[in-house]
């Protein structure tokens, strides 16, 4: 079973909570037991609403339409396989755009406190938190580091997003993990 199943969806329609929908008959395949792509409760599932700004034209009700929206994934997803995944919301244009504001490296959605990208990190940390999966936090804490000249995000002095090993690894362990860490770090875009 993969460490992790992203479902992208656009924010802004509504055909993929339709039974006959390609999000519908993909989770009939991801769910299926043969397939080993996740489990019964969908563990490894986390679903991600893109280009969020057009949920509501108006910040005033961003917030709401937002929350309505994510609860209609998931109400759709339980409908068809009794879990309910976490869902994130992203806004995919951010340039120039003056609804998103900008804290740093980060950039704001219109309800004023919803940090992007941090949010999919997390939502993907509590995942690998949740499934004790420590190899797919060290994945995700190496696409997410501040170490390299290519890193996706830049933290505060004092912030941390790195998985934390607790000195738990045996030695093949933290082997596997030098060597992944290795490898990623080459083939980072």
């Amino acid at each position: 079973m993969p460490n992790l199943v992203l479902f992208v969806l656009r924010a802004d329609e509504n055909r993929y909570l339709d039974d006959q929908s390609i999000f519908a008959r993909s989770l009939s395949i991801y769910f299926d037991p043969e397939m080993g792509l996740t489990d019964e409760s969908g563990s490894n599932v986390l679903i991600v609403l893109t280009h969020a700004l057009n949920i509501s034209q108006s910040n005033a009700n961003w917030a709401g339409q937002a929350m309505k929206k994510m609860k209609s994934v998931q109400d759709f997803v339980y409908e068809k396989r009794r879990c309910r995944p976490p869902v994130v919301i992203l806004e995919n244009e951010v340039e120039g755009v003056d609804r998103v504001k900008r804290d740093g490296e980060w950039t704001i959605l219109p309800d004023g406190k919803t940090m992007q990208p941090m949010n999919m990190f997390k939502g993907m940390m509590e995942l690998f938190e949740r499934n004790n999966d420590l190899l797919g936090k060290m994945v995700t804490e190496i696409f997410f580091s501040r170490t390299t000249s290519h890193s996706i995000i830049e933290l505060e002095e004092g912030e941390s997003v790195r998985a934390s090993t607790g000195g738990n690894l045996d030695p093949l362990e933290n082997e596997y993990y030098e060597r992944l860490k290795s490898v990623v770090l080459q083939t980072k875009p």
